[in-house]
């Protein structure tokens, strides 16, 4: 289930680079859930999932880079600065969350091999009186008609 979980998110955050203002709450909620696959110890696809929502949002999102330009130039004018700190406030959420993907995928144990359970006959067993066992390295018999 993680592999498939971590490929749908995989799918969205490259979405997410190309979607121009929607792609910053995509990359926000891919980052989430790239927290949630490496939980579920898919470290491969966590840390890219991670990787590619940290450069989506340093380099490759010019939505988030307008909202701060545009609140910077309302700041300078008298204006408010709600653009500017929600920019800020998307970056942090968003860079916070595909870091701790990451650091998870790192810090996170793979899970064990499972062990098979073989059932052990109990000590005092006796087979049934009329239990042939095969013979060893013969073909089986052809079935009758």
């Amino acid at each position: 289930m993680g592999k498939g979980l971590g490929i749908a998110v995989l799918v969205v955050a490259v979405v997410a680079v190309i979607v121009p203002i929607y792609g910053i709450y995509l990359g926000i909620v891919t980052s989430l859930l790239g927290i949630a696959v490496a939980l579920m110890r898919e470290k491969t696809m966590a840390v890219a999932i991670g990787v590619l929502n940290i450069l989506n949002a340093l380099f490759l999102t010019p939505s988030l880079g307008f909202m701060h330009a545009v609140g910077s130039f309302a700041a300078s004018n008298g204006g408010g600065t709600g653009l500017q700190s929600a920019a800020n406030t998307y970056l942090f959420i968003w860079i916070g969350a595909a870091a701790a993907s990451v650091i998870l995928a790192v810090v996170v144990k793979p899970l064990p091999a499972p062990q098979v359970a073989y059932q052990q006959a109990p000590p005092n067993y006796q087979p049934p009186p009329n239990y042939q066992p095969p013979p060893p390295n013969q073909p089986p018999p052809p079935p009758s008609a």
